[in-house]
C-alpha cells in the first residue's frame, strides 16, 4: 500500500507546528486502520496501555506501556493494534519549531538529531531504559499543556521536547556514540562566521561566512555541517526568520518592509519560508500573538 502525505490544517488553514493527541484502537479496527502515511513532523509516541505495532519504513516495532518511539520526519509509518486494545500519546512537531528557538552554536549542536535525514539508531526506547529519566512526567506535562492551552503553552512544550532529546543525546554518548568535536581553532573560526551572520542579515552568504573564517568555501561548508548537523544556509535562514519574528511582534512595520529588512529578495518568498517554519503566515502570526 502506498504511503500518503498527511496534512492537517488548523482553523486558519495552516498546519500546526505542534500537535498532540491521544489515540486508542482495538484489534477489530486493524484492517481499516492500516494506512501508512508521512509528514514533515517528527513524531513521538508514548505507550499508555496495551501493545501496539509501529511500522516505520517497512520495519515493525513494538510499542508497549511506558515505551517511547521516535519517528523522524518524512518516514512512512502507521500504528496498528494486533490484539486487545492499545492506547498511546502522540506528540508531533516540526523540526524548525525547535530550531528557531535558539541562535547559539550550543543550541545547534543539541538540535543535531532533529536534522538527521536518516535514523542511525533504534527508534524505540523501552520503558525500563527510561527508568528515573522523568520522561513519563515530561510527556504528561506536554499533554496537559496542550489540553489547557494556557498562555505560553508552546514554550513549555518546546522545553519539554528539548529535555527529552537532550536525555537521548546523553544516553547515546554514554553508550559510546559521540558527537563531532571541534578543535579550539575551528570553533573560534566558525564562531566568527556566526557572529558576522547575525550582524549582517541582509547581505551575507555562505561564501561571506567562509571568508570571515579565513577558510575555503568547501572546507567551511563541510566543517559547519559536520560540527553542527545543519548547513550554514539552513542556520542563516533560521536567524533571519527569528529576527522577522521579533519585528512582527515589536514593531508595526509592514510585511514587505520586514521581508527586506531580514534579507529576503521578495515578499512572497519570505511568506513561503515563514509559513513552512512557523505553520502560518507572518500576518496571521502577528495577529495571533498580539491578540
Amino acid at each position: 500500500m502506498d504511503a500518503k502525505l498527511e496534512w492537517r490544517p488548523n482553523e486558519q488553514g495552516f498546519e500546526d507546528a505542534i500537535m498532540c493527541l491521544t489515540c486508542k484502537y482495538s484489534a477489530s479496527e486493524r484492517r481499516k486502520r492500516y494506512s501508512p502515511h508521512y509528514h514533515d513532523h517528527i513524531e513521538m509516541l508514548f505507550g499508555i496501555d496495551g501493545v501496539a505495532t509501529v511500522i516505520i519504513g517497512g520495519k515493525w516495532y513494538r510499542l508497549g506501556k511506558g515505551d517511547l518511539v521516535i519517528i523522524n520526519a518524512k518516514y512512512a509509518h502507521d500504528v496498528i493494534c494486533e490484539e486487545g486494545e492499545c492506547e498511546y500519546h502522540v506528540v508531533k512537531f516540526l523540526p524548525e519549531a525547535l530550531y528557531l528557538q535558539g541562535r547559539s552554536l550550543a543550541g545547534i549542536r543539541y538540535l543535531l538529531p532533529l536534522w538527521q535525514k536518516e535514523l542511525d539508531h533504534d527508534p524505540v526506547v523501552e520503558a525500563e531504559k527510561m527508568s528515573g529519566s522523568g520522561i513519563d512526567s515530561l510527556i504528561r506535562e506536554i499533554m496537559e499543556e496542550w489540553q489547557g492551552r494556557s498562555r505560553g503553552f508552546e514554550a513549555v512544550i518546546y522545553a519539554d521536547i528539548m529535555k527529552i532529546f537532550v536525555w537521548m543525546i546523553r544516553r547515546r554518548e554514554q553508550s559510546g556514540v559521540k558527537r563531532a568535536e571541534l578543535t579550539s581553532e575551528l570553533q573560534s573560526a566558525l564562531g566568527c562566521a556566526i557572529e558576522q551572520a547575525q550582524k549582517h542579515l541582509c547581505d551575507f552568504s555562505a561564501a561571506d561566512a567562509a571568508r570571515a573564517c579565513n577558510l575555503s568555501y568547501s572546507y567551511f561548508s563541510r566543517s559547519f555541517k559536520k560540527a553542527y548537523g545543519v548547513s550554514f544556509s539552513a542556520y542563516f535562514e533560521s536567524i533571519r526568520l527569528r529576527e522577522a519574528e521579533r519585528l512582527l511582534l515589536t514593531t508595526e512595520r509592514d510585511i514587505t518592509d520586514i521581508a527586506a529588512a531580514v534579507g529576503f529578495a521578495t515578499t512572497s518568498y519570505f511568506i513561503e519560508r515563514f509559513r513552512i517554519s512557523y505553520g502560518t503566515t507572518p500576518r496571521a502570526f502577528r495577529e495571533n500573538q498580539k491578540g
